[in-house]
């Protein structure tokens, strides 16, 4: 039984990385995600935040690998041009829409004014420096 529990993680990681790998909104995402927990890091977000944004973020990569799934089970079921498959394809895409720009209210909500508190701080830009270049290090890498 142990190894059938380790062989479905396998499984899982597979799927994970075929959709880091092959879905290019995957890695928009993921991007978005580095940035949003690089800022709640260097604003000193609280646990709470910070708890509240990873589990956003989870939520929005869930449903880009749901509307991975969704995808190729219509290819699967539906290999030529047919209008359900379309709409299958097309509501799936829109959740992952919905629940995206969910995201990025949420995460405006609970970042934007402690980004300009922040930034606007005279202090902030002389001993912080560090953690700006750390940043700008992430995500130059990533986006690289």
């Amino acid at each position: 039984m142990a190894s059938a529990v380790v062989k479905s993680f396998f499984h899982a990681f597979d799927g994970l990385f075929y959709v880091m790998l092959t879905q290019r909104n995957m890695r928009f995402h993921f991007c978005m995600a580095l940035w949003v927990i690089s800022f709640s890091i260097i604003l000193k977000s609280t646990a709470f935040e910070k708890a509240f944004l990873l589990m956003i973020i989870t939520f929005v990569f869930a449903m880009e690998i749901l509307n991975t799934c969704i995808e190729n089970l219509t290819n699967l079921m539906s290999p030529d041009y047919h209008v359900a498959a379309k709409v299958a394809k097309d509501t799936a895409a829109a959740a992952v829409l919905v629940v995206s720009i969910g995201s990025v209210m949420a995460a405006g909500y609970l970042l934007m004014g402690p980004f300009f508190k922040t930034i606007l701080d005279p202090e902030f830009w002389g001993h912080d420096r560090r953690q700006i270049i750390a940043v700008g290090v992430i995500v130059a890498s990533v986006l690289l």
